[in-house]
């Protein structure tokens, strides 16, 4: 999927602070699936916040 529908997605969940999306995006290919697990971890465990979910990921993107 091209950045443009990650963004429509983490905007229609209402996760907030998506300057990371890009990189997050680039670092899983796109990955369709990938974008419904991540966007659960991060509304869950970050509280909706992309950013703090990419600085505490970012080193190793397969963790979650």
């Amino acid at each position: 999927m091209d950045l443009a529908a990650w963004q429509r997605y983490f905007a229609a969940c209402q996760i907030k602070n998506v300057r990371a999306l890009a990189k997050i995006n680039q670092a899983y290919g796109g990955n369709a699936k990938a974008i419904g697990i991540l966007g659960g971890i991060i509304q869950e465990d970050y509280d909706g916040d992309v950013e703090q979910y990419w600085q505490q990921n970012r080193h190793d993107p397969l963790i979650e």
